[in-house]
């Protein structure tokens, strides 16, 4: 998989174009912007300021290394910036879109597998009744996990009247609200997924305590976010594509996340960093890159087998910039 794949340049540019425009609209009004304490593990102040990217200052959490931006914006302006910014339609009338069978094949079906062996390995049984896919988009996700069979049933909680529709075109039973705002199922779900979506959140704390809320007493959750500590990032930092308010302001690690897990009610089973394409980003963006000669020679030199072994290096030692965690609740 390359990066071309999933965002073409042309179209990866031009949704960052709108973005730059949305800001003034949606984020510089008066009270749109709060100042919070560490995502993760809830410090409040002495943070280190990392850089300004947009007009958003990010910082560094001291006690957990979460990278962050604070002050962020509001949960009342991130919501009117999803439901009317031009950046936000462009992201699902175009970018996706015109993605989608790529996302397919290279993401969402390797994606589908992965959830059915973690469960397999984890919950020790042989099947699981049912599933719901927090922020199920397109349903693509939904689909391919329809494919293994491993479900009794599959679910979806989808906020954009827009997505859920489509979701429901696909045949799936969808809850047509934010899971913060799901009454009427505590307990119903013996497992959930969140792909993507608490690096986008004024508060993942929330986020975390409603899905604990609608899973079952044993029930698991896999997530997966952006890892701060991986190669793609730290060798970017403020450069970097992923880094561009508002869409992400949360940058977890994995020992802040499993933090995180922990006060809002789960055990962290495994967590780990399963992403392709470390390398290749870095290689598109190698003249953001601060002079490392080691790093230039990697991606532009090196012959490809030795990128490719590179990426598997990073993968395996939990240094990629894209995380998973698989966590149970208490």
């Amino acid at each position: 998989m390359k990066e071309n794949d999933i965002r073409p340049k042309h179209l990866q540019e031009e949704f960052l174009r709108l973005s730059k425009e949305d800001i003034n609209e949606f984020f510089n009004v008066a009270g749109d912007r709060v100042h919070s304490s560490c995502p993760a593990c809830d410090e409040p102040k002495k943070f280190k300021r990392q850089f300004v990217k947009n007009g958003f200052v990010y910082v560094e959490c001291p006690k957990c290394g979460t990278l962050f931006a604070d002050p962020r914006p509001s949960e009342a302006a991130i919501d009117r910036y999803y439901k009317g910014s031009k950046a936000a339609q462009y992201w699902a009338e175009h970018l996706f879109k015109e993605t989608e069978e790529a996302r397919r094949k290279a993401i969402f079906s390797p994606k589908a597998k992965m959830v059915v062996n973690l469960l397999k390995e984890y919950s020790g049984q042989g099947k699981i009744e049912n599933i719901v896919d927090v922020g199920m988009g397109y349903g693509i996700f939904g689909e391919e996990i329809r494919k293994l069979g491993y479900f009794n049933e599959i679910f979806g909680i989808e906020p954009s009247p827009f997505l859920a529709g489509v979701c429901r075109g696909k045949g799936f039973d969808v809850i047509e609200k934010p899971v913060e705002e799901v009454t009427g199922v505590g307990g119903a779900f013996e497992a959930a997924t969140s792909f993507e979506v608490i690096e986008h959140l004024f508060s993942p704390e929330k986020f975390l305590i409603a899905i604990n809320k609608i899973l079952a007493g044993d029930g698991y959750l896999i997530l997966t976010t952006l890892n701060i500590y991986g190669f793609e990032l730290l060798s970017l930092w403020e450069k970097s594509g992923s880094i561009f308010p508002p869409h992400h302001i949360n940058f977890f690690n994995l020992a802040s996340l499993e933090m995180l897990l922990e006060r809002t009610g789960y055990k962290v089973l495994k967590g780990f960093t399963p992403g392709k394409l470390d390398v290749d980003i870095v290689k598109n963006n190698i003249d953001r890159v601060q002079q490392n000669r080691f790093t230039r020679y990697l991606v532009e030199k090196a012959p490809g087998k030795a990128r490719e072994g590179f990426q598997l290096f990073l993968q395996e030692n939990n240094l990629s910039s894209h995380m998973c965690i698989i966590a149970q609740k208490v």
